[in-house]
């Protein structure tokens, strides 16, 4: 019979997803959490505007900046240009003035940065370091950051908007279906009926140690190697995950840091759940804590071999667990959601330029990129219909959407 503590564990682990998910552990806004829908703090004119045109910009080779800067484009019809490529400065002549945001991935590509009117995002995941001490931090060129946990975010925001985007789901994977508790006797699906427990990505010796030594425990790494990319890479990791009864996400050697533990992104728990294989995972690396529910989450690898034993004895408070770990990380990493957090951070990113920009005294250049040079002191040109007006798309004549004062308003159109 399940104890008293495990039983009690069940219900407050219905409130871990929803917790990760709420907007105030989620946003920061001039350093203040939020806590309503981002887009409600912008003016409802805003929302009849143009969406803003997005590129993202990897700025090296390694996978973690293929992942965030290659997979994550394709959720948001985004375009991509390698900072690094023989390319870039033909593309960057032709094509860079036609994009409203830049999103930088793990750090930020000078070649982009020059361009002071532009909205630059930098995607700080796996990028352990505040970064804030020198430009283009201090001169404000960044009007935003993504981070990997709400820890992450709170020691590490150096911007006027922070936001936690959860690593997405990088593997071309099916996830196949695992028959339900009743469905299946107590024990693994290993040799002899061992239980097949698999280590996702390298780990420290001493939870290879502990399960290796379980004679229940038939103990599986995940391929990885790091010179592979693409299909060659993700085809291993399918054929792992497809046997395992448990994965464990656990840190690696050098995961003692502050930095490490506070940055890590969470896709070595995620991507196996998204997979439908029940998943522990390490408890010190903050974005682990938030996306795994806290009764498959461990400190120790004693404790891990507890909750592989524990998984395969079909106990009913972890399998409750597993179920509420499937349902929450499905939902959260779906195209659906992860989509609307990219687009709610682009366009609360692109307007809260556009605002300082005009706080700033900036409202005429902007009307002359917009196609109405010389109308804002014009004043015989305003009318009343034209303070009604401010969508620059449909050929409003506003310089600032939703403004009544009569300075802020021109006869031109585009």
């Amino acid at each position: 019979m399940a104890s008293t503590a495990a039983r009690r564990s069940v219900p407050v682990a219905r409130a871990y997803c929803h917790n990760w998910t709420l907007p105030q552990r989620r946003w920061r806004v001039y350093g203040q959490p939020i806590y309503n829908d981002p887009t409600a703090l912008l003016h409802p004119y805003a929302r009849l505007l143009e969406q803003p045109r997005v590129a993202f910009v990897p700025t090296n080779e390694r996978p973690s900046s293929d992942h965030r800067c290659i997979d994550a484009p394709e959720l948001t019809a985004a375009k991509v240009a390698h900072c690094e490529s023989s390319k870039w400065d033909s593309w960057f002549a032709s094509q860079a003035s036609s994009f409203d945001v830049f999103v930088h991935c793990k750090f930020y590509c000078s070649k982009v940065g020059e361009r002071e009117t532009k909205v630059h995002i930098v995607d700080r995941i796996d990028s352990y370091d505040r970064i804030d001490t020198g430009p283009p931090y201090n001169n404000h060129q960044i009007s935003a950051e993504i981070f990997n946990s709400e820890t992450h975010m709170d020691n590490a925001c150096s911007t006027r908007l922070c936001v936690v985007i959860p690593h997405h789901f990088n593997l071309d994977c099916v996830p196949r279906r695992r028959p339900a508790a009743h469905e299946t006797a107590a024990g693994g699906t290993g040799p002899n009926g061992t239980i097949v427990v698999g280590l996702v990505g390298s780990v420290d010796d001493a939870i290879v140690h502990m399960l290796h030594n379980a004679s229940d425990v038939h103990l599986l790494r995940e391929p990885y190697n790091m010179k592979a990319s693409g299909a060659s890479r993700k085809s291993g990791s399918c054929a792992f995950f497809g046997q395992l009864d448990v994965a464990v996400a656990w840190h690696a050697w050098y995961a003692n840091t502050k930095d490490i533990l506070e940055g890590k992104p969470a896709e070595r728990v995620t991507n196996p759940i998204m997979l439908n294989v029940p998943t522990v995972s390490y408890g010190g690396y903050a974005s682990f804590r938030a996306v795994n529910h806290p009764a498959l989450t461990c400190m120790d690898p004693a404790c891990v071999l507890r909750r592989v034993r524990g998984l395969a004895r079909r106990r009913r408070e972890l399998l409750e667990a597993v179920a509420e770990q499937q349902a929450c990380v499905h939902h959260q990493l779906s195209p659906t959601t992860m989509r609307r957090y990219y687009s709610e951070l682009f366009e609360m990113a692109w307007r809260t330029k556009q605002v300082e920009q005009w706080r700033a005294g900036a409202y005429p250049t902007l009307q002359t990129a917009h196609g109405c040079s010389g109308c804002i002191g014009d004043h015989a040109d305003c009318t009343s219909a034209c303070k009604a007006e401010f969508s620059w798309a449909a050929g409003g004549t506003c310089a600032v959407p939703g403004s009544t004062d009569v300075s802020n308003c021109c006869a031109c159109h585009h």
